[in-house]
Order: C-alpha cells, then structure tokens, then sequence
C-alpha cells in the first residue's frame, strides 16, 4: 500500500517513525535562561567585605561591569539574572568607601592633634657638649675659648671644673661699624658696666673680666653685640660665680 501524495504547495516531511505522532508541535523553545553574571555576583561579595580595604572599589567596578554586560544581553533577547547583586555590590562598595574615607580622615586629624609641640623658650640654655659662642648664653660655665680660638665652647657644668662663664651680653648699638679699636673700647665699657653688678664679690679676686665683640664691619653689621665673660685667674673655676 502507498501514501497518498502530499497536498500541492505543502512541505514534504518524511514520514514519523513507528508510534510516534505525526501531529507537529505547535510550539518552539527559545534560548536556554542563562545563569548569574558572574560579575554581579562578585561585586556582592567585595561589597559585603567592605572591612578590606580596597574591596569597596572593586565591588563599585565589579558592579558597574556587571549592569553593562546586563543590559547588552538583555537588548540582544538573552535573559541572565544578576542585575539585583550588581546594584547591591555598588550600594555596599559606596558606603565601604564612604566609610573608609572617613575613617582615613578621623586618623589625620588625631595624629596631627596627638604630635607634642615643643616648648621654645626665649633663650633657653645651652646644652652639655661643643657649641659656637652665639649659642652660648648668660649664666652658662664653659671651657676651650682662647684668643687663637674664638669660634667654639665646650660646655661645663657650673659645679665642675671650667674655665670661664659668661656673665651677660650687652648690645653695642646701631651706629655704622666704628673701627676695630672704638669697638673694643665700647664693648669694655658697656660690659665692665653691665657685668660688675652681677658678680658675686667674695669671687672677685678669682677671675678677671674680659670680652668678645665683633671686631670687623660684616660682623658689627650681622650682630652688633658684645659678649662679657668672667675667665678663672688660675685656670679653674668649681662654682659659679654669679651672685
């Protein structure tokens, strides 16, 4: 027995196989759901571990790569899920990074407020060691200044041995540089005056006054000051000999 032939104009199908139906489906599947966004779920996952430093950001861009690759499946007619995770891992990584700054701000600000300030007095007193004679100040003992070495001290204590001390400092003016003898003559006037008041006079027989004075115009112009110092007669002084 044969077929019939198929209607004219039809589509030749071949025939079904044995049991099955020759009735066609009228329906057709479309592309298979795809999975999460991978980048959706990793932004997730960086935002809730904002307590890592840099993972706010990465979720911020994690998330933002993620809503992109969405939206151009989503024109192209392919379904994916993720958009929800993505949002959520740009919402968690802004607040991290809110958060973050915050704190890095808060740190400043307490570090710049803990820093100790150094107290500055006006003339604080020179420290044990080897200084120049313009660190020296009224009152300091010291030892190692000669008239072939005028530039260095050697700090003492005033209760052991040394050799000199210096009494006070007086300023010589503001007159143009007047000559290396004037100056001197200046300066031992104004120290012997300024100097003889404040030395204690049981001691006076143990030192002889002398003094320090900028003996050329640069140095009269840079600091116009004398410096009046009490030097031991025998070499040694084991107190101060200020009143």
């Amino acid at each position: 027995m044969t077929l019939p032939p198929p209607p004219s104009g039809g589509p030749l199908l071949p025939p079904p196989p044995p049991g099955s139906s020759a009735v066609p489906s009228p329906y057709s599947f479309g592309p298979e759901a795809a999975g999460a966004n991978r980048f959706a779920i990793a932004a997730l996952l960086c935002g809730l571990a904002g307590f890592i430093p840099v993972a706010p950001v990465i979720a911020v861009v994690l998330g933002v790569i993620a809503l992109r690759q969405l939206r151009r499946r989503s024109r192209a007619g392919q379904s994916q899920r993720g958009r929800g995770m993505a949002i959520s891992g740009i919402v968690l990584g802004s607040v991290g990074i809110l958060l973050w700054g915050l704190i890095v701000a808060a740190a400043l600000l307490w570090s710049d407020d803990s820093e100790p300030v150094a107290a500055t007095p006006s003339a604080p007193p020179a420290t044990a060691g080897r200084v120049t004679i313009d660190e020296l100040r009224p009152g300091d003992c010291f030892s190692g200044i000669s008239p072939a070495s005028l530039d260095w001290a050697s700090l003492a204590s005033c209760g052991a041995e040394h050799e000199m001390q210096l009494i006070t400092t007086v300023d010589l003016g503001d007159e143009p540089f007047p000559g290396d003898d004037e100056a001197g003559n200046l300066a031992e006037r104004r120290c012997t005056a300024a100097a003889e008041p404040l030395l204690d006079e049981s001691k006076l027989d143990r030192v002889d006054l002398f003094f320090i004075y900028p003996n050329s115009r640069l140095a009269w112009d840079q600091n116009p000051t004398a410096l009046c110092i009490a030097s031991s007669i025998d070499g040694v002084l084991l107190h101060s000999v200020l009143k």
